[in-house]
């Protein structure tokens, strides 16, 4: 990618823009931007903390992924997320663990309708979610750092406890991040990491060029589908998510999804791994 595109590019906070407007600068182009406001109405901004999470939903049985190294002090590489397991975990306990340290679970994107009704009434989907939307809203909890990749559809992306930071990347960056091959069972993440990059082993990533958004309780990203993005989680922090359905169609990250899926029936007998 050229520099132009890092000079021309920014990651713009609007509070609560029109719809309409919103749906023209940043949907359409597939452009990232925090949105503030949306989220100030929700019951979920006042109520919600590992406190009361424990107190209300202690006994509660969550999935959590579970790694073997400690995801808060780097990212999960290829390898070890091959390796990672879903196991569940009573919420109580699980608080507790992410309070002590170092941290091997996560609950990533658990969908709230069908484990977490009863606080479904805590939260109001935001009007820039996608139109006609059926994917359930996901709770995002814990700590950690996260591989760098991206998603296959957009999402909007609210934090209600806590804090985070995505490294995002635009999507014409995709060769200089290293993506696993088409042969892998993860297309979409990268071999590189950000944390102690090795230039000699991925020497194109020092091309890359970043756009860091930090981002606060109250604060609604829009990551447009295709973005590369690292997440960074410091504290125990509690976010909502609401994910589009349909996935773009244009596009090198989307159409070598499709020749991924092609692959389908090869990747066993290839010694598929990353």
């Amino acid at each position: 990618m050229s520099s132009a595109i890092s000079e021309t590019i920014t990651v713009p906070r609007l509070h609560r823009p029109d719809p309409a407007e919103f749906r023209r600068r940043f949907e359409a182009p597939r452009l990232p931007v925090v949105i503030t406001g949306e989220m100030d109405g929700w019951d979920a901004m006042r109520r919600w903390s590992p406190d009361f999470f424990a107190g209300i939903l202690g006994n509660l049985e969550v999935k959590a992924i579970t790694t073997e190294a400690a995801m808060d002090e780097h990212p999960p590489t290829p390898e070890e997320l091959i390796r990672t397991k879903v196991e569940k975990i009573r919420l109580r306990d699980f608080l507790r663990e992410v309070a002590s340290g170092p941290v091997r679970r996560y609950v990533s994107g658990m969908s709230m309708r069908p484990n977490l009704a009863m606080l479904l009434g805590d939260i109001e989907p935001p009007v820039y979610r996608e139109e006609n939307a059926a994917v359930s809203p996901r709770l995002w909890l814990g700590r950690l750092v996260g591989p760098l990749h991206y998603d296959q559809v957009n999402n909007l992306h609210g934090v209600v406890y806590g804090a985070k930071r995505f490294t995002l990347f635009h999507p014409k960056e995709l060769r200089n991040l290293y993506p696993c091959s088409l042969i892998s069972y993860l297309p979409t993440f990268s071999r590189a990491s950000l944390d102690e990059a090795d230039y000699e082993k991925f020497p194109r990533l020092r091309k890359a060029r970043p756009l860091v958004v930090d981002l606060a309780p109250g604060d609604l990203l829009f990551l447009p589908a295709g973005w590369w993005h690292q997440v960074t989680t410091p504290e125990l922090t509690i976010s909502i998510d609401f994910p589009w359905t349909r996935m773009p169609r244009r596009g090198w990250p989307f159409l070598r999804l499709a020749l991924w899926k092609a692959l389908t029936p090869l990747r066993g007998r290839l010694g598929a791994s990353r």
